[in-house]
């Protein structure tokens, strides 16, 4: 199972416990899945672990990619970000590379891209030095190569599986390891690098000799300025390993290999073991070694997760105490590790039972916290009948014409003899437009083999790709024929095809680069979990199937387009304006596959066609299934309401109507009424008197008050116009009467003066103040009773009756 597993060790400190795992994330959206490869380099830079290069468990395709991770203590997380090389670096595996100081790092191979074992080029070609400046994120490297004894050429050719360290006296060494491209080539001797003199030389063998060619073991620095190097297997011998009981030293004065330095405190179950992953202390007296593989005599490969320390000041092996928890750790062998913060042993990649373990990453998401929230408020507030109600469909079906073929094929091969099979051929029936098939791809197997059920070889795949702008099957033609050709050498062959929708086919992110939409790291972690696994263990079981050869398939597929009511949506429980996830399924439907093994692989045989799959559209119709909710808040309303509105009806039909009240949000925010409280708004404000209630600006009348209508009606215009000028004058700003204005008014007015000749029709001033108190008494009257409280009078009285009365004698 392919997760990341980091291992955390307290290096200061005993007993020594492994501690935790830390998860991954990626924010950069260059990576689409986790790097798998083992062989990995890796360095540290200012706490950060860099890993570089690697290869696949075929050996047949390398990469050059640098990843970066960043360790948090405080979060418990590694954030993965890919390295923007600014040029690119040599492809390769095993690099073996060392810090030539705090900002360089320095590889010995060449440059080469998929090299095989066929070429005698790449075998035979010798290494040159990479350097690659992580301030300026730039490789160089020397355009000739060092100057090596031309005699030795094999020695100085890429390497796998071998140690490689930077020794105190500046020189870089290579210790053991196997042929980069003929791991049986187990047996060349070590070699160094003078930077200084740029000079290749060789390790000479002790005076004993004892072959000393540890493939998979752990080098590292001395005290004294020598190189020791312990467990490995033997270069002599395939199943033999370097036992734990002794350590080979190398001296660098005079580079040859001294007598065997005896280890204390071993036992004898002690594992011994290739692939194991080593790093040191910080002060270089403790040596930390993690995992390893060893291979059985009967080719049961057994891998550790072990962790032993090896005290290297007085060469002994130091016990360890491991917690129980640790069940996370995983076996593995051949894994890349790094020490951070000279506190933390970062242990990952590698090889555990056939398969690559690697990271399994989740890229980081920004998501509504919110949702979650509204979900649970919402369980209280409706009926959970909306909430859960169920969910039913319609259906309906579109006539097309045309069907592009949706899908990719791989195909399981037997290459024991180097010969491809099958042969692909595409073409519709009756016509030998190939053209009219679209592109078949062969893939470079980057991450993962698909394996099958009495699967015997590898897996070649195919990757099917259909044409945007021809016609791939139509109503005339509506059958696309593949004829597979080769030979069959076992019943075990077989022709696999697995079919996936143009837009979710996770091979276009793996080889292509693209991006699909919800198939992100973890996404893809998972899909290529599964297929590595085996290619029938997967989530698309249902299409996958099996053509063997001498056999025809007949297949049939179809594509149903499903319109599935978002959850989160609240549109959804209302009932309007629903809102769709749009997804769609591919299913296919076939023959069942048989054997019946008539071919055989016969000396000078041509390639022969082994069967033909036969593949065609279900139906010229499009299906699309849209969901519908039975139970919104709108269908819950209108039941209520037809409830509500049966016993109004029979409440109308026994009681009669009611006239409406104006009562509703309309009545209160017309226009007219807004402009009416903003006026009485003002008047309070400006008239208002406190601790007193307000005036109502309304004008009843009442007949009791008509004789004052019809007494002041009696009197003439001009008596009329008398009255009101003699109202004035009589009183002053004090409200007292005073004669003299009167008469000096009465005397310099026109009107008065031509009434004064008439003295019998004038009434005397007494009489007339008489009369306008009683008016007066009646205003007040009327005040009191229809207008004004009798509070405001009282409010009115009290600073009249508080001044002296200023009435003249």
């Amino acid at each position: 199972m392919p997760w990341f597993l980091a291992l955390l060790l307290i290096l200061s400190t005993y007993p020594i416990f492994l501690q935790a795992e830390y998860p991954v994330t990626v924010n950069d959206p260059k990576i689409k899945f986790s790097p798998r490869m083992y062989g990995r380099t890796t360095v540290v830079v200012n706490d950060t672990m860099y890993v570089y290069g690697g290869r696949t468990s075929l050996g047949a395709i390398y990469t050059n990619n640098m990843y970066r991770y960043n360790f948090n203590q405080d979060t418990g997380i590694v954030n993965m970000l890919m390295v923007d090389q600014k040029n690119a670096g040599p492809n390769c595996s095993f690099c073996g590379a060392v810090m030539m100081d705090e900002t360089r790092m320095l590889i010995l191979t060449h440059d080469f891209a998929n090299a095989t074992e066929e070429d005698p080029e790449n075998i035979m070609q010798v290494v040159r030095p990479f350097v690659f400046d992580f301030e300026t994120l730039t490789w160089s490297s020397n355009s000739t190569t060092p100057r090596y004894n031309a005699s030795m050429n094999s020695t100085f050719t890429m390497r796998a599986k071998h140690s490689t360290v930077l020794g105190d006296d500046g020189l870089i060494y290579t210790i053991g390891g196997v042929s980069f491209f003929n791991e049986s080539i187990r047996d060349n001797p070590s070699w160094y690098y003078d930077m200084k003199n740029d000079y290749y030389g060789i390790i000479q063998p002790n005076s004993d000799s004892i072959d000393i060619f540890p493939v998979g073991g752990n080098a590292f620095n001395l005290a004294n300025g020598n190189i020791g190097s312990v467990l490995g297997g033997r270069g002599s011998d395939i199943e033999g390993y370097y036992g734990s009981q002794y350590m080979f030293v190398l001296n660098t004065y005079n580079k040859s290999w001294e007598i065997p330095t005896n280890i204390t405190n071993y036992n004898d179950n002690e594992i011994v073991c290739e692939g194991s992953t080593m790093q040191l202390s910080a002060n270089n007296t403790i040596a930390y070694i993690f995992g390893g593989i060893k291979t059985g005599s009967n080719s049961s490969d057994y891998i550790y997760s072990r962790l032993r320390v090896l005290n290297i000041r007085n060469f002994t092996w130091l016990t360890t105490a491991e917690r129980n928890d640790n069940y996370h750790v995983q076996p593995r062998s051949y894994a890349s590790s790094a020490i951070i913060e000279n506190k933390y042993f970062i242990v990952a990649f590698a090889m555990a039972f056939g398969f690559i373990i690697a990271f399994v990453v989740n890229r980081k998401r920004i998501k509504n916290t919110n949702i979650h929230t509204l979900q649970a408020i919402s369980k209280n507030i409706w009926n959970r009948s909306i909430i859960n109600s169920s969910v039913s469909f319609t259906e309906e079906s579109i006539d097309v014409s045309t069907i592009t073929f949706p899908g990719w094929a791989y195909t399981s091969i037997n290459d024991v003899y180097g010969q491809d099979f099958p042969q692909l051929f595409c073409s519709h029936i009756n016509s030998p437009d190939d053209v009219a098939c679209g592109n078949i791809t062969i893939l470079d197997r980057t991450l993962f083999s698909p394996s099958f059920v009495e699967q015997a070889g590898d897996t070649q795949c195919y990757l099917y790709e259909s044409i945007s702008n021809v016609t791939v099957v139509s109503q005339d033609r509506a059958v696309l024929r593949f004829y597979h050709m080769g030979f069959a050498y076992h019943l075990q062959q077989a022709v696999h095809l697995q079919f996936y929708e143009p837009h979710k086919n996770p091979n276009r992110v793996l080889f292509r680069n693209e991006t699909i939409p919800g198939y992100d790291v973890k996404f893809m972690d998972d899909w290529l979990a599964s297929e590595s696994n085996s290619g029938s263990k997967n989530d698309d079981l249902s299409r996958v199937v099996s053509v063997h050869p001498d056999s025809t398939m007949y297949i049939q597929f179809e594509t149903v387009y499903t319109h599935q009511i978002d959850p989160d949506s609240w549109w959804n429980f209302v009932g309007i304006f629903p809102k769709y996830i749009y997804t769609s399924d591919l299913s296919i439907t076939h023959t069942e596959p048989m054997s019946r093994g008539t071919y055989a692989k016969t000396e000078g045989q041509e390639p022969v066609v082994l069967g033909d799959i036969a593949i065609s559209p279900k139906t010229f119709t499009q299906r699309i299934i849209t969901e519908k909710r039975d139970t919104t808040i709108v269908s819950s309303l209108g039941v209520v309401g037809g409830i509500v509105g049966i016993l109004l009806a029979i409440q109308v039909f026994l009681f009669g109507a009611r006239p409406p009240k104006p009562w509703g949000i309309v009545h209160t925010t017309t226009i007219r009424s807004s402009i009416k409280n903003k006026r009485q708004r003002i008047l309070e404000k400006y008239f208002s008197i406190s601790d007193a209630q307000s005036v109502p600006f309304v004008t009843p009348v009442h007949q009791r008050f008509s004789s004052i209508y019809e007494l002041n009606s009696s009197d003439n215009h001009h008596d009329h116009e008398k009255q009101l000028i003699e109202e004035n004058v009589l009183l002053d700003d004090e409200g007292l009467i005073l004669d003299h204005d009167v008469d000096e008014a009465l005397s310099k007015t026109p009107i008065l003066d031509a009434a004064m000749d008439t003295k019998d029709t004038l009434k005397d001033l007494q009489e007339r103040l008489g009369q306008l108190e009683g008016r007066n008494q009646m205003l007040e009257l009327v005040l009191k009773a229809y207008y004004i409280d009798d509070r405001i009078f009282q409010e009115l009285h009290k600073p009249s009756s508080s001044e002296p009365s200023r009435v003249s004698p």
